[in-house]
């Protein structure tokens, strides 16, 4: 089972793993892709949307709480690892990304706070070519008794 960017999307921790213990066979191996909350602080953009960062911390389980649900749900040989996925990217790309709110958490703050923040961020892009999207994810690997 491959699960990428969409924890965040499916409530209690201890549900979503308990079901994925029923889908996978004996011997299967699992690998969920996800943001913990330390990678989360880490991305610039949420400086211009706190209240952006607040939401995904609510809705991202905590690395501790997916280790022990697995652990307690049947999974061994459980291991995570940093996946760096940063790379400089055409800022208009960038602009465009946060203009469209293509990430979730932006459908959950207010149009004031968005059209601020996406003002700011503009007039300090100003002028450049390329940014850094700084996106570290983490990658839980498992496999199922």
């Amino acid at each position: 089972v491959w699960m990428s960017e969409v924890v965040h999307l499916l409530g209690d921790v201890s549900s979503w793993v308990k079901h994925l213990a029923l889908i996978t066979k004996p011997g299967g191996r699992i690998l969920i892709r996800t943001s913990t909350h330390e990678q989360l602080k880490e991305r610039e953009w949420y400086r211009y949307f706190p209240t952006a960062l607040h939401v995904d911390l609510a809705r991202h389980p905590t690395k501790d709480s997916i280790l022990k649900n697995l652990a307690k749900t049947g999974f061994t040989n459980i291991s995570i690892t940093t996946v760096d996925e940063s790379r400089l990217i055409p800022t208009q790309l960038l602009l465009g990304m946060i203009q469209a709110k293509s990430f979730s958490t932006l459908h959950f703050i207010g149009d004031s706070e968005f059209h601020k923040g996406f003002s700011m961020l503009c007039s300090q892009s100003d002028g450049k070519i390329e940014s850094l999207w700084h996106y570290e994810m983490t990658a839980y690997t498992a496999t199922f008794q």
